[in-house]
C-alpha cells in the first residue's frame, strides 16, 4: 500500500555537485496528482529555485510512468480548490524558476502530466514514454498551458490532432516533431538527463540564468520586439560588469580557446589524419588496399560500417584514411576488474589477404606486464589471432571481425581475475580453493599497480590522436582513481571481484602510488588551462618515473639477447674460477 503523504509521494533530492531530483513518486497509481501532491511539489519547486547551491532541476516519475494527470477520483477537490493560488500551483511555480529544469519521460505523460512536461525547458525520454492529452475525452478543460504550448512546439495541426482525437504520441514521434529532445533506453534516462545538466553546471551560471530568461521572453514576442528585448538585456548586462569581470572572462577565454574541441564528446569511431607513431607504419601497403573495388577494401569498409555502429561505450577506434589496412583501438578498463578506470591501447595491422588471415595486434605495453596474454613487449596472446591454441571455434576464420577482437580482449583477457589467464590454470577459475584464492588474488594486487603505473606512463606519452581523450578520461575519473586507492589502503577494500583482505605489502605500495598519482591527476584537473599545456606539465612530472629502457623490452628479452647474456656470465664465471685455481697452485 502506497503511502500518502506528501513528502513520500514527492521526492526531492539534493546532490553536492548542484543537480536536483524531483520524482513524482505513485507508482501503483501511475503516479496521478492528488491536491496535497500538487502543493508539494510548488512548494518543493519553489525552494529548489531560491536555493543558491541547486543549478539545475530533473524531474522524473517513478515506475512506468512520469504522470498520468490528475487523480480523478479527487478530480473535485482539485478543480474547485483555489486554482488561482500560485503558490500552490506546480506549473506556475515551474514557469517561474529561473533555473534550467529538465524533464525525464519515463513513461506515460497524459493530460496534466503532459502539461507538466511542456513546463519543464526541454526534455529527454526513454523509448517507453508517450504523451496524451486526454482533455477532451473527459471533459475538462485545460489550464495548465497545454491548448497554447504544444500548437507553438510541433505545430497547430499536430496539435488539434493530438488534443481533439486524444491520438497518443510515441517518444520517437515527440523527438521527430521536436517536442523531445533525446530519446534512450529506459536504464539510460537520468544517465543522459545527469549529463545534460552536468553540461550546463559548466557554465557560467549567471549568463544561464539570463539566457534561459531571455529565450522564454522573447518566445512570448513577435521576432522583431524579441531582437529588441535581447539587444536591451545585452546592454543592461554589460554596463553591469566590472572590470575584474572582465579580466575573469579573458582568462576563462584563454584557458578555454585550444580546449574547446576537448569539450565534445570524443567519437567512438573516427577517421583521423594517419598516426605517426603507429607500430606497423613502417609495414608495406600493398595494392589490394588502394583498389577502391577490391574484396579487401570493400571488406575493411563493411567493418567501419560495423564498427561506427557496434561499438561497446568503453571502447574506441580510430581509423586512417589513407592508410586503411591500420586501426587504433583503446579499451578502457572495466569496473570489478583490477583493470577498472585504465586505458589500453591497441594498434591493429590487417594483411594483405585479410579477411583470411587475421590482423596482427600490437599492444602498448610501457615494458608492463599487466596480464598473462599482454607481454611486456607488445604481444598479444589471443586464440581469435592465432597467437595462441584454440579450438576451430576459437580461431580466426574469413568470417572473424575486428569487433571481435576488441571484445574479446576486453573480456577475455582485461577480466576480473586475469591469473587464470595463465597456460594451464584455467581449471582453477571455477573452485573454491584457499590456494587458488591467495595467488589470484596476489597477483590482482600487482596488476592494480601495474595498472596505476600505466596510467602515469600513457599520460606522460599520450598515443597520436589520442591526447585529448587521455587528458579528458583522467580529468573526469581523477576523484574514483584516487578515491579506490584510497579505500583499498585505508578500509581493507578489495581489487577486482575478490572477497579477501588485501595485502600489507599491497597497501605499502598503494601509499607510495598514491602520492605518485595524486601529483600527476591534480595537474590535470586543473582548471582554466589547455590540455596541451597540461600534458607538457604532466611530462615535466612524471619524466623521472619513466624506465630508462621501457620502449626496448623486445630487445631486451630477444633470444640473441639473452644467449650473450649466457656467454657473458659463463666467460666471468670461467675467468674468476680460473684465478682461484692458479692462487690455489702457488
Amino acid at each position: 500500500m502506497e503511502n500518502s503523504s506528501p513528502e513520500n509521494l514527492i521526492l526531492v533530492n539534493r546532490e553536492h555537485d548542484g543537480v536536483a531530483y524531483v520524482i513524482i513518486n505513485r507508482p501503483k497509481s501511475l503516479n496521478s496528482l492528488t491536491r496535497p501532491m500538487m502543493v508539494r511539489m510548488a512548494r518543493e519547486i519553489k525552494s529548489l529555485a531560491s536555493d543558491d547551491s541547486v543549478k539545475v532541476i530533473i524531474l522524473s516519475g517513478s515506475g512506468r510512468a512520469f504522470c498520468s494527470g490528475v487523480d480523478l477520483t479527487a478530480a473535485e477537490d482539485v478543480f474547485k480548490g483555489d486554482v488561482k493560488d500560485l503558490e500552490t500551483d506546480p506549473v506556475a511555480q515551474m514557469e517561474r524558476c529561473k533555473k534550467p529544469i529538465i524533464g525525464a519521460i519515463n513513461g506515460f505523460a497524459v493530460t496534466a502530466g503532459f502539461e507538466i512536461a511542456l513546463a519543464c525547458d526541454f526534455l529527454v525520454a526513454s523509448r517507453e514514454a508517450k504523451f496524451m492529452d486526454t482533455h477532451a475525452r473527459f471533459g475538462i478543460f485545460p489550464s495548465w498551458g497545454l491548448s497554447q504550448k504544444l500548437s507553438r512546439i510541433i505545430g497547430p495541426s499536430r496539435a488539434r490532432e493530438a488534443s481533439l482525437a486524444a491520438m497518443p504520441v510515441t517518444a520517437e514521434q515527440a523527438e521527430r516533431w521536436g517536442l523531445v529532445n533525446h530519446v534512450v533506453e529506459g536504464s539510460e534516462l537520468l544517465k543522459k538527463a545527469r549529463q545534460i545538466a552536468e553540461a550546463i553546471i559548466k557554465n557560467n551560471q549567471d549568463l544561464v540564468l539570463r539566457y534561459k530568461s531571455v529565450i522564454n521572453d522573447g518566445f512570448k514576442l513577435d521576432l522583431g520586439h524579441a531582437l529588441s528585448l535581447e539587444k536591451e538585456r545585452a546592454h543592461e548586462y554589460y554596463d553591469g560588469m566590472t572590470k575584474e569581470q572582465f579580466k575573469k572572462m579573458q582568462e576563462f577565454i584563454a584557458g578555454f580557446d585550444e580546449n574547446q574541441a576537448a569539450n565534445v564528446e570524443f567519437k567512438h569511431f573516427d577517421v583521423v589524419p594517419e598516426a605517426s607513431d603507429h607500430h606497423f607504419k613502417k609495414s608495406k601497403q600493398t595494392e589490394n588496399f588502394s583498389k577502391v573495388n577490391s574484396f579487401v577494401c570493400r571488406k575493411i569498409m563493411k567493418e567501419w560500417k560495423s564498427l561506427k555502429k557496434d561499438l561497446p561505450e568503453s571502447i574506441y577506434v580510430q581509423v586512417y584514411d589513407t592508410r586503411i589496412d591500420l586501426l587504433r583501438a583503446v579499451i578502457i578498463g572495466n569496473k570489478g576488474t583490477p583493470y577498472v578506470n585504465g586505458l589500453f591501447f591497441f594498434d591493429i595491422c590487417l594483411p594483405s589477404n585479410y579477411p583470411f588471415q587475421p590482423p596482427k595486434v600490437y599492444y602498448h605495453a610501457h615494458g608492463l606486464r599487466l596480464n598473462p596474454n599482454l607481454y611486456e613487449n607488445g604481444k598479444v596472446c589471443l586464440s581469435l589471432i592465432n597467437t595462441w591454441f584454440g579450438t576451430d571455434t576459437e580461431m580466426w576464420t574469413q568470417n572473424s571481425t575486428i569487433l571481435q577482437v576488441l571484445i574479446s580482449i576486453q573480456g577475455l583477457v582485461l577480466n576480473d581475475r586475469p591469473y587464470f589467464n595463465e597456460p594451464g590454470y584455467e581449471h582453477g577459475k571455477n573452485y573454491i580453493c584457499p590456494i587458488w584464492t591467495k595467488q589470484f588474488m596476489a597477483y590482482n594486487e600487482e596488476v592494480f599497480i601495474l595498472s596505476c603505473k600505466s596510467m602515469l606512463y600513457t599520460l606522460n606519452n599520450p598515443p597520436k590522436n589520442f591526447e585529448i581523450f587521455v587528458v579528458e578520461h583522467f580529468r573526469k575519473h581523477t576523484d574514483s582513481i584516487l578515491a579506490s586507492v584510497m579505500d583499498y589502503q585505508d578500509y581493507h577494500l578489495l581489487v577486482g571481484s575478490c572477497s579477501i583482505k588485501a595485502s600489507s605489502t599491497f597497501k605499502w605500495k598503494l601509499r607510495k602510488m598514491h602520492s605518485q598519482l595524486q601529483n600527476v591527476l591534480d595537474i590535470v584537473s586543473k582548471p582554466n588551462i589547455n590540455n596541451w599545456e597540461k600534458l607538457k606539465n604532466v611530462n615535466k612530472a612524471t619524466k623521472w618515473m619513466m624506465p630508462k629502457f621501457m620502449f626496448r623490452f623486445d630487445f631486451m628479452f630477444s633470444p640473441l639477447f639473452v644467449l650473450a647474456a649466457f656467454v657473458l656470465i659463463f666467460r666471468l664465471l670461467f675467468k674468476y674460477a680460473s684465478s682461484y685455481i692458479l692462487q690455489e697452485q702457488r
